[in-house]
């Protein structure tokens, strides 16, 4: 019994090691890059009605997730947008504990930190951001990147739009490099201008028995497989 606890502790001193390692590592590159912006919206956290929707276990495993992929992403010289609705409950401990400078658009279940819209532009493109995009004016014909809309197509080409609800992007945020080489490969021009990736019906795989959709990145995935080949996540 002795030797087990002894076995077992060395194993968690060993773990946490490594875990630190990997910290500093992180660290140190983060340190050599110049600062990145990124965008998320709808995190959701403390939701368990979202935990439920998005397969998680629990609320505390998706809380888990989204923090800790969150962190090994973003680093404290970065900027967020962030592109509303962030928290059930707790906002002030969540936003504390995520990396980067982080900026609020309100969305319709935060209270009292935010704007309503923002401007940002890079790689030559302005973007409109927003959390809902039918509040986007009609005279704005640019790019807009929103959330509220879970189910979105990442990429909607015919209408310029970027949905970055955390569920469409892995429940981390997405780089604005990322998202560049995304819009580069559209052709706005073309007669099927939605993302090919998403302009599939979702009816014709619920119909059939050899397909579901992963809760991650909504990619479709045969049933007997064990991880989505989009993302990687488990789909069991």
């Amino acid at each position: 019994m002795l030797l087990v606890c002894i076995d077992i502790l060395s194993l968690c001193l060993i773990i946490t090691v490594f875990a630190l390692l990997q910290a500093a590592t992180r660290k140190r590159k983060w340190k050599r890059r110049p600062p990145q912006i990124f965008f998320i919206a709808d995190t959701h956290f403390d939701s368990r009605k979202n935990s439920r929707l998005r397969r998680f276990r629990s609320v505390r495993n998706m809380n888990g997730v989204m923090c800790i992929r969150w962190n090994r992403t973003v680093a404290p010289q970065d900027t967020v947008y962030f592109l509303g609705d962030f928290a059930n409950h707790r906002t002030k401990i969540w936003w504390n504990r995520l990396n980067g400078r982080k900026i609020h658009i309100r969305g319709n279940h935060d209270r009292g930190r935010g704007c309503h819209l923002d401007f940002v532009t890079f790689g030559g493109i302005q973007f409109y951001l927003v959390h809902n995009y039918r509040h986007v004016p009609k005279a704005y014909q640019g790019w807009v990147i929103h959330g509220h809309s879970h189910h979105a197509p990442f990429v909607n080409a015919k209408e310029q739009r970027i949905c970055v609800c955390a569920n469409r992007i892995a429940y981390k945020p997405i780089n604005a490099s990322a998202i560049l080489k995304r819009v580069a490969k559209v052709d706005t021009s073309s007669a099927n201008s939605i993302d090919k990736e998403k302009s599939t019906p979702q009816s014709k795989y619920l119909k059939s028995c050899k397909y579901t959709y992963c809760s991650y990145c909504n990619s479709s995935v045969s049933k007997y497989a064990k991880k989505c080949p989009g993302c990687n996540a488990s789909v069991n």
